[in-house]
């Protein structure tokens, strides 16, 4: 088995970069993007082009670095026997379905989320340059996709979160 010390580590940075990944979604979702569309189209398009690239490349090292601690935590607890994951225990149970709605949902951020969010961010800075208040059709379709992959995405996070709560009591 791995030291204490070891598996300490791997959970702290682990729980840290959930916590960015969750908390950050958390903050976009229901903190700011609500109150995007009462801002001027100007302010709008400031705050998308110059915060928006850093959140969205913060988002992904968060996500990034949740899976792969978790994923070192995981063989460190369970001292490279695999087996041990098996779902015919509940703690096996727990952890893998855990496990598999955490990587879903960093899938869902990789594959949709991310790129949405860059092309959202690339047309705001086309329309800023070249002074245009009118966005064009593209960019709700982008912006609505990265809505709804980052809402699948949180509820993702919060069933992986009970399980993994569930398996650390086990």
């Amino acid at each position: 088995m791995a030291s204490t010390l070891i598996l300490g580590v791997l959970a702290w940075f682990h729980i840290l970069s959930a916590v960015g990944w969750f908390g950050g979604d958390i903050v976009l979702i229901f903190g700011m993007e609500p109150k995007l569309g009462k801002l001027s189209p100007a302010t709008r398009g400031e705050l998308v082009t110059t915060l928006f690239p850093r959140l969205n490349r913060l988002e992904m090292i968060f996500a990034t670095s949740t899976v792969v601690f978790g994923l070192l935590f995981a063989y460190e607890v369970t001292g490279g026997d695999l087996a041990m994951l098996s779902p015919s225990t509940p703690w096996g149970l727990a952890i893998t379905v855990g496990g598999t709605l955490g990587l879903v949902a960093f899938l869902l951020e990789v594959v949709v989320d991310y790129p949405s969010e860059k092309r959202v961010i690339a047309i705001m800075k086309e329309m800023r340059a070249n002074n245009q208040s009118v966005p064009p059709p593209e960019l709700s379709k982008y912006h609505e996709r990265s809505e709804l992959a980052e809402m699948a995405v949180l509820v993702l996070l919060f069933i992986t979160l009970a399980f993994m709560v569930a398996a650390g009591t086990l």
